[in-house]
């Protein structure tokens, strides 16, 4: 069984090692952490009578959106001029 914590640990690791500002970064991750489960037990209430679908759709977009913030994010924290030294020997980073 995994836990929330051993599941928000890879977001964690990724923002300290990626960041200019991990602490800023980091708090932001908490807060919307902390809104998403302060509005959980609201939205269960409130889509309790709703068909299925919209509940599932909504958290479909929702990660669909996470995502693409937190990729623009990671863009935005190397600049395009900056290359490792793997890549400016034409190898793969990886």
């Amino acid at each position: 069984m995994l836990t929330s914590s051993v599941l928000r640990t890879p977001l964690y690791a990724l923002i300290v090692r990626r960041s200019q500002e991990p602490g800023r970064a980091t708090a932001v991750a908490l807060l919307g952490m902390g809104l998403a489960s302060a509005l959980a037990p609201y939205l269960g209430t409130v889509l309790k009578g709703v068909d299925p679908v919209l509940p599932f759709t909504l958290s479909g977009v929702s990660l669909a959106l996470g995502t693409l913030g937190f990729v623009a994010w990671e863009a935005r924290q190397r600049p395009a001029n900056c290359l490792s030294p793997a890549m400016s020997a034409g190898r793969k980073p990886w």
